[in-house]
């Protein structure tokens, strides 16, 4: 026959079917996977809206830690670093010059350590970069100029030779944390805060020949700095795997 509900199994049947419920809604929502690729195009209705979803490249089953290495080919620069002067015997008929320190460009090599947080999808990251150069120029007088020198205390104003070395050693670390983000199907932003610190040694060697001798001028300095850092990198899809970047940063 038809079975009746007593009140008493009421008061015990519904919290249950309410908890049974909420439980399997539960479970439903920890057991969602992604379906799109971080890092990669995607279509506007793979996310929610007003959600920045997460960008960067992850690996199933990975320790959440990466390196990076990459070989850089700079160019450093500095003002005042002119040898001499190429004075003229008569002005009006040679124009007179500065001889300037060669600048070249030198390899180097960078380095970095990072690791990825599962807050909010959080990466935090440190970098060194090391630079070690020499730089090199010389000059010698002719019939229509002289040398005068720019590195020695007395005033040589007619050497016949001139040169200068230039040596310049860098060390710089940066830490950043950052999060990559979509901002949009194609363009993936990374905004950054961190700290930036560097450490230089340099050395200018120069010589001059005066009076058939030879005079030299030996300089050293170093210096170094810490301070805030903060920028944004930039990803634009193009797709089939092309892209391109731009990226900004600043520091103190």
């Amino acid at each position: 026959g038809e079975k009746i509900m007593t009140p008493s199994f009421k008061k015990f049947f519904l919290p249950l079917s309410f908890f049974l419920l909420a439980f399997s809604f539960l479970k439903a929502e920890t057991s969602v996977q992604k379906d799109y690729e971080q890092g990669n195009e995607i279509t506007a209705n793979q996310m929610p809206a007003a959600y920045n979803a997460p960008a960067r490249i992850d690996v199933t089953g990975d320790w959440d830690y990466f390196l990076t290495a990459s070989f850089i080919y700079w160019q450093a620069r500095e003002k005042g670093l002119d040898i001499a002067y190429l004075r003229p015997t008569a002005p009006a008929s040679y124009q007179g010059k500065i001889v300037n320190m060669s600048f070249e460009y030198k390899p180097g090599l960078k380095a970095g350590l990072g690791m990825h947080f599962k807050h909010d999808d959080w990466t935090l990251f440190a970098e060194y970069t090391w630079l070690d150069l020499g730089n090199h120029n010389s000059a010698n007088y002719n019939a229509n100029a002289y040398l005068v020198a720019h590195w020695l205390n007395e005033s040589v104003t007619e050497a016949t030779f001139a040169e200068g070395h230039w040596y310049l050693t860098m060390h710089l670390a940066d830490v950043t944390l950052s999060r990559a983000k979509y901002e949009g199907s194609l363009l993936v932003f990374k905004p950054y805060i961190g700290s930036r610190f560097y450490f230089l040694s340099q050395k200018m060697n120069a010589k001059y020949s005066y009076n058939s001798q030879d005079i030299e001028s030996l300089n050293r300095s170093q210096a170094w700095a810490l301070g805030p850092k903060v920028g944004v990198d930039t990803k634009w899809l193009l797709g089939e795997g092309f892209y391109m970047y731009g990226n900004v940063a600043g520091s103190l």
